[in-house]
């Protein structure tokens, strides 16, 4: 008989452990929201505060600028408006800019960067026929580039392979030396 009283009292302090548990842990909630509030009254209290006290430390930078300078400072409320004519030729000259930029890089063989060139440069001014001819011109540097690289794969197969993962990274999939490139990677 003693056992089963030890049992029976095992089983009602573990049920008061588990209502003391859970009454423990509501009032931990209660009180972490409790804070919470408590942190955000001050946060904004804070906040207003401080912009109070820039708000009286502008006014009187002003004021002190006003006093030193009364002829110079005034408000103005006028709003500059460019015209479109001068925007336009805004963006034609930073599209040729763009399409300068593309035909050096191509001049350099980064076919990467000279397509993004042009490409930025088209899509500014989709007239630009400096970037038009410049993203037709990749495809032949493409090729000058392919029959180089084709010349020298046996002599110098790194300097190749490097001109070839080139070709295959920029050019179109559609493109004969996209096809050619990646079938000579292939083969060295």
């Amino acid at each position: 008989m003693e056992w089963e009283e030890k049992q029976a009292e095992r089983k009602r302090i573990e049920e008061q452990r588990k209502t003391d548990k859970a009454a423990f842990i509501e009032e931990m909630k209660k009180l972490s929201e409790e804070d919470r509030k408590e942190s955000a009254q001050r946060k904004r209290a804070i906040e207003q505060k401080f912009e109070e006290a820039t708000k009286g430390i502008y006014q009187a930078q002003i004021d002190e600028v006003q006093k030193r300078f009364p002829d110079d400072f005034k408000y103005t409320r006028t709003r500059e408006v460019v015209g479109v004519k001068a925007s336009d030729s805004i963006q034609a000259l930073k599209s040729d800019a763009l399409a300068k930029n593309g035909l050096i890089k191509l001049q350099e063989k980064d076919l990467l960067g000279a397509k993004r060139a042009f490409a930025e440069a088209i899509f500014i001014d989709k007239n630009n026929q400096i970037a038009r001819d410049g993203m037709k011109s990749i495809e032949l540097t493409a090729k000058s580039m392919y029959w180089e690289a084709f010349g020298m794969r046996d002599s110098n197969k790194a300097k190749a392979r490097e001109i070839f993962t080139v070709l295959v990274k920029t050019l179109m999939p559609s493109s004969e030396y996209f096809v050619r490139a990646k079938a000579a990677l292939d083969e060295l």
